[in-house]
């Protein structure tokens, strides 16, 4: 206020005083009441303040709302996006399937192929493949009977392979802890690396491809071994005319996920027989060992079976 009285201005102070000495000349002694000067003084500080800022209007407040709520929308769906598995390869993966420790499934997918899901494996694929490519993700085992499209490439994805066909069976391994492993059982197949460094090996039937997880390398094995075992799993049997039973017992070892111990002098033993993949592993290893003359015992303490006494003859 000192300030505005010592300025050369006060045309507003001047306004006010007229105002209130033409509202009533009777009252005009009693300007110099401290009421009144604090009526003029309130009157002087609304006109010489700043005007307050416009409030928004209905039309602007919604317009800021609607645009916040599709900015929520869009980064959900982002989100969503990743999440479902289209953050590395634009697919979004709307199944899911998985296993197990000791469980198999059996899923066809919207073309008609099939997948064996082994234990402890998850697969995911979207609800229909598109018109270029047909994409799956795996994480873990399973075994693939692609139905063949000239025009529709399958791809199975993984964290450290992409596994590419137009229509065959094979098998990948891609389980976590280990290298990974593709067994081609019919057809053609082309495995390149998941990552920056673009890698890649196309393979036949029964060879396969093995991607090293410490050294990023891809190469090809020798692997009529696995590609019998797959052939006879997937097929719902496992068939021996004369294997050593070393052989017969690293297939139980494998099917079932489990620990078998065996004496050295019956390594090299022939077996004769077949062991369906529906028989229980306590069923499987009585067949082999009633062929041996020997029996089986449980190590609880270790986990594991162990197959005694008998011998080849």
């Amino acid at each position: 206020m000192l300030n505005y009285l010592s300025s050369d201005d006060l045309s507003d102070l001047e306004t006010v005083a007229a105002e209130e000495y033409h509202a009533d000349l009777a009252q005009m002694k009693s300007i110099l009441d401290r009421k009144l000067s604090e009526d003029i003084l309130h009157k002087i500080h609304q006109r010489i303040l700043p005007p307050a800022p416009p409030q928004q209007t209905p039309r602007l407040f919604w317009w800021r709302r609607m645009v916040a709520a599709a900015l929520v929308i869009v980064v959900a769906g982002v989100l969503y996006y990743i999440l479902s598995g289209g953050g590395s390869n634009g697919v979004a993966y709307t199944k899911e399937v998985s296993t197990a420790a000791n469980e198999r499934k059996t899923i066809t997918l919207p073309d008609g192929s099939t997948v064996s899901l082994q234990p402890g494996s998850t697969l995911r694929y979207p609800d229909h493949f598109s018109a270029k490519e047909r994409n799956v993700h795996l994480t873990g085992e399973a075994f693939f009977s692609v139905q063949h499209d000239k025009d529709r490439a399958f791809v199975v994805h993984s964290e450290a392979i992409n596994t590419t066909v137009l229509g065959t069976s094979f098998n990948v391994d891609a389980r976590p802890e280990r290298n990974v492993k593709v067994v081609v059982i019919t057809g053609t197949v082309k495995v390149e690396t998941a990552g920056e460094d673009d890698k890649e090996i196309v393979v036949n039937s029964h060879q396969g491809v093995v991607y090293n997880r410490l050294t990023n390398e891809l190469r090809k094995e020798d692997v009529s071994a696995d590609a019998r075992y797959y052939e006879q799993r997937q097929q719902g049997k496992f068939v021996y005319e004369g294997a050593a039973v070393k052989k017969v017992i690293e297939d139980m070892r494998r099917f079932y996920n489990t620990s078998i111990v065996l004496r050295d002098e019956l390594q090299m033993c022939k077996f004769f027989g077949y062991i369906n993949t529906t028989d229980s592993l306590e069923k499987a290893l009585q067949m082999i060992s009633m062929s041996l003359n020997a029996k089986v015992t449980i190590d609880s303490t270790a986990g594991s079976y162990i197959i005694s006494g008998g011998s080849c003859e």
